[in-house]
C-alpha cells in the first residue's frame, strides 16, 4: 500500500480491500470494504469510527473479522479522514448536526445489497450516530456493539444540562470554527502529550494512530471547534430522552471502560438500562479506545460478537 507507515502486517489494509466514495449534499465520504474470500459473510460488519479517527485505523479488526468470516465496511465520518473537511483548515474537526452523519452513513448501507446480516460496531462518537440509526432504520441492524459510547462528555457531566446547552449554543453562536479549549492543530507531540494511557495500555496499538497521520498527511485533523461540541452536546441530549430510547429494539451490546477520561459512563449506563434489548459490561482495566486496547481487553467484544452470530444468525450457505 502506497505510503504506508513502518507498521506489522496486522495493521496494514487488509487483503482483497477495497475503497469507494459517495457525494450528498456536497458531502464526500470515503469509505472501504473487505468480503471473506470464495464464502458468503456470516454478517456484514460496519464500522462506525470515534472523532478524529479513519478507516486504517480498523486494519487490524477488519483482518481478525475477514478470517472470521465476516464481511466488513468502515468509512471516514465527513470532517476527518480522506472525506471531505467543513473548513478550509483541515486540522480543525468542525461539525453540524449529527443527522447529517447518519444520513451519510445509511447512503453507504445501500451500496451493498448483499442479504447477509447486518451488524454495527460503533465507537464513542461512532456510538453517539450509531444510536440514531437504530432508531430511524430499527430493521436494518440484527445486533450491535457500542464501545465507549458517546452519551455524555466526560468533562461536561458535571456541568448542568441546562447550562451546558446554553454554554455551547453561546460559543456557537460567537466563535464556531474556533478550537475549544487547549485545542489545536495535530503534532506527533498531541497524543503523547494528551495522557497516553487515556488511549490504550497496549503500546503498539496505542502508536497506529499516529503512525497513519504521520505517514499520510491528508487523513490529519487536530482537535474539534465549539461548532463541533456544539452538536455534540445536541446529540448527546437526543439520545438520552426516553422515548428515544424505549424505540430502539435492536440487540445490543454497550461496553464501557474503566478508566474512561473522555466520555461519561454513567451515562452510558443509563442507557443500556433504558434500550429495551441491551446489555451493559464495563471492562476493568480498559482505557477509552477499546478496540485498540490489550488482547484480554479487545477480546471480550469479540466473544459477545461471535456468541451473537452462532445463537442468532444463520449458517452462511
Amino acid at each position: 500500500m502506497d505510503g504506508a507507515p513502518d507498521l506489522e502486517s496486522r495493521f496494514l489494509e487488509t487483503a482483497g480491500w477495497r475503497w469507494h466514495s459517495l457525494s450528498r449534499a456536497g458531502r464526500n465520504i470515503r469509505f472501504g470494504s473487505v468480503l471473506p474470500e470464495n464464502a458468503a459473510p456470516r454478517a456484514m460488519v460496519f464500522i462506525l469510527p470515534g472523532l478524529s479517527e479513519f478507516c486504517e485505523k480498523y486494519f487490524e479488526t477488519a483482518n481478525q473479522l475477514v478470517k472470521e468470516g465476516y464481511g466488513v465496511c468502515v468509512h471516514d465520518w465527513m470532517g476527518q479522514g480522506q472525506s471531505g473537511r467543513y473548513l478550509e483548515d483541515r486540522q480543525k474537526r468542525h461539525g453540524v448536526d449529527f443527522h447529517e452523519d447518519v444520513l451519510d452513513f445509511l447512503d453507504i448501507t445501500k451500496k451493498f445489497s448483499s442479504t447477509s446480516p447486518k451488524i454495527m460496531l460503533g465507537s464513542s462518537m461512532g456510538g453517539n450516530i450509531g444510536l440514531r440509526v437504530l432508531a430511524e432504520r430499527p430493521e436494518m441492524f440484527s445486533y450491535a456493539i457500542l464501545s465507549a459510547p458517546l452519551c455524555d462528555l466526560h468533562g461536561m457531566a458535571f456541568i448542568p444540562k441546562i447550562l451546558r446547552g446554553s454554554a455551547t449554543s453561546f460559543f456557537n453562536i460567537v466563535s464556531p470554527e474556533h478550537y475549544i479549549p487547549q485545542g489545536g492543530a495535530w503534532t506527533p507531540e498531541t497524543r503523547k502529550n494528551t495522557i497516553p494511557e487515556c488511549f490504550s495500555a497496549d503500546p503498539k496499538r496505542r502508536a497506529v494512530h499516529n503512525a497513519w497521520f504521520s505517514a499520510i498527511p491528508d487523513l490529519q485533523v487536530g482537535d474539534a471547534t465549539y461548532g463541533w461540541l456544539h452538536h455534540a452536546q445536541r446529540s448527546c441530549e437526543h439520545i438520552q430522552d426516553p422515548d428515544f430510547l424505549s424505540s430502539i429494539q435492536t440487540a445490543c451490546t454497550i461496553f464501557t471502560a474503566e478508566k474512561e477520561m473522555l466520555v461519561c459512563n454513567e451515562t452510558a449506563a443509563y442507557i443500556a438500562d433504558a434500550l429495551p434489548n441491551a446489555q451493559h459490561e464495563h471492562l476493568e482495566e480498559s482505557h477509552h479506545e477499546i478496540w485498540m486496547e490489550r488482547d484480554q481487553i479487545r477480546n471480550r467484544i469479540f466473544e459477545h460478537l461471535n456468541n451473537f452470530a452462532e445463537e442468532n444468525l444463520p449458517k452462511p450457505a
